[in-house]
């Protein structure tokens, strides 16, 4: 879990299926020295819950309220008063919107989506542009509050979209691989609804948690998880430590480069074999080459005119 450096106890985690998600340190400086960046892996039509816990030592006198963003819309706005905490601490999980519709409270559970990477951008149901920045991030942002007190609310419903397609030019380097959805809405119990003041006058949280969600694939292409190493090859790993299948696997390679090195040895003794028949004789075209040419010796006869001389 993603626990915050300056106020010791208060963490955030993202769930699924009742266990808490590995999280990764981001290899990005924080933007904020009150803001905590986790990247989590998100798998493709998966339900996930936001759980956090308010140490019972976070303040003396003041109420939090805990705001939950999801690619940039809010679902979850929950106040807490001191005396709520206090004693014990306050763990909560949420994996539901909190709307209402007709007067009826109403809830739609949050959802991993593949996004589907389109290569034009005229889509009719593409997300727009100036949306994508706000995608694969789920963030929880903490206020100090007080005078807390009751009060009516009008319908309202937070709405994610029903698109995830993006086009291809818009998602260009970038590494987003999911959005969140949000499922068939259903009633709910009834919630009480409150108002309060901020402490700070700016209305600026105290801490804010956010959580990176993507592919494994990408998390290894960011190097914010460790790619797989390549396996050793068979033939350099002892036979001993091979199971029966690798075994079987190794002595069909050696059989297959067998087989190939008799066609290529076979394949080399015809060649051969096919130039030395060619040597043998010369066709009507073929070329002579005259390497020396050398004078013929001429037999001499003697003639009727020559001097003959004695040697005595």
């Amino acid at each position: 879990m993603a626990n915050h450096p300056t106020y010791p106890g208060l963490t955030v985690e993202i769930i699924k299926d009742n266990d808490a998600l590995q999280e990764y340190n981001s290899n990005e400086a924080e933007p904020d020295a009150n803001e905590v960046c986790r990247y989590i892996q998100a798998d493709s039509d998966t339900f996930f819950e936001v759980r956090y816990t308010i140490p019972k030592t976070l303040f003396a006198e003041h109420g939090v309220r805990a705001v939950i963003e999801i690619d940039g819309v809010t679902v979850r706005r929950n106040p807490y008063s001191n005396n709520s905490y206090r004693d014990t601490g306050l763990t909560v999980t949420l994996g539901k919107t909190s709307a209402r519709v007709n007067g009826i409270d109403m809830g739609q559970r949050f959802h991993f989506t593949e996004i589907k990477r389109v290569e034009t951008d005229q889509t009719v149901d593409a997300i727009p542009k100036e949306k994508i920045a706000e995608l694969g991030q789920i963030s929880v942002a903490f206020y100090a509050i007080e005078n807390m007190r009751q009060k009516e609310v009008i319908d309202f419903t937070p709405d994610l979209g029903n698109s995830a397609t993006v086009s291809e030019k818009n998602l260009k380097g970038l590494s987003l691989t999911h959005s969140a959805r949000l499922v068939k809405r259903t009633p709910k119990s009834k919630s009480t609804w409150w108002d309060f003041d901020f402490v700070d006058l700016q209305c600026l949280p105290f801490a804010t948690f956010r959580f990176k969600y993507r592919s494994l694939n990408a998390l290894k292409s960011l190097d914010i998880v460790a790619r797989t190493p390549s396996p050793t090859p068979l033939e350099d790993r002892p036979i001993e430590e091979l199971s029966h299948n690798e075994l079987t696997e190794l002595v069909s390679r050696y059989r297959a480069n067998e087989a190939e090195a008799r066609n290529v040895k076979r394949e080399k003794a015809n060649t051969i074999k096919r130039e030395l028949d060619f040597s043998h004789g010369f066709d009507d075209d073929d070329e002579l080459t005259v390497v020396e040419e050398r004078p013929r010796k001429r037999q001499y006869r003697p003639r009727k005119d020559d001097e003959i001389i004695v040697l005595d």
